[in-house]
């Protein structure tokens, strides 16, 4: 099992290296992200939404193979 195996993961990079190849995972919404902003500010950046990033060697109890039409 391995997020590039996975049909759920969306591949970011085109460079050829397995393991370490970002991609996105895309079983959930996208989720905040850290801007630096302070937290008693009451804006709030709505760009800063983002999927999580991982790379293709790794893997979580979500995993759902991809499956190939016949």
């Amino acid at each position: 099992m391995r997020c590039d195996q996975c049909q759920y993961w969306r591949r970011l990079d085109t460079r050829d290296v397995p393991d370490l190849m970002p991609g996105h995972c895309h079983r959930y919404p996208p989720v905040t992200t850290d801007t630096g902003h302070d937290a008693s500010n009451a804006r709030r950046d709505v760009a800063a939404w983002a999927f999580p990033l991982v790379y293709a060697s790794a893997w979580c109890g979500e995993f759902k193979a991809i499956t190939r039409d016949a």
